[in-house]
């Protein structure tokens, strides 16, 4: 650094100084911003998970449901569910002996 260069330097010690405030700021509105973005996702992360558990339910309760139709109408028509068993099992083996 040249001579001039600090003699200007300690000429403006206020520039400085602002500088070093607005820098000061700068940085603070950043971490601001960021904690405001942290909360931000954090409530979409919480609606997130709230809206997941509510599908969750509601593929349980559909569920439950078919496996209760499901099983009346095996008790119901024995042969039948036999048949399509049968039938699922020797198109599955016709498909895999393909390959």
């Amino acid at each position: 650094m040249t001579i001039q260069k600090v003699l200007f330097m300690e000429d403006r010690p206020m520039e400085r100084s602002g500088s070093a405030d607005a820098l000061g700021s700068t940085v603070r509105n950043v971490g601001e911003a960021a904690a405001s973005a942290a909360e931000r996702v954090g409530a979409s992360l919480d609606q997130g998970r709230a809206a997941l558990s509510d599908l969750q339910e509601a593929l349980g309760q559909k569920t439950r449901a078919c496996l209760r139709t499901t099983d009346t109408y095996v008790r119901d028509n024995p042969w039948q569910a036999v048949g399509i068993a049968a039938g699922i099992g020797l198109l599955i083996g016709v498909l895999v002996g393909r390959r």
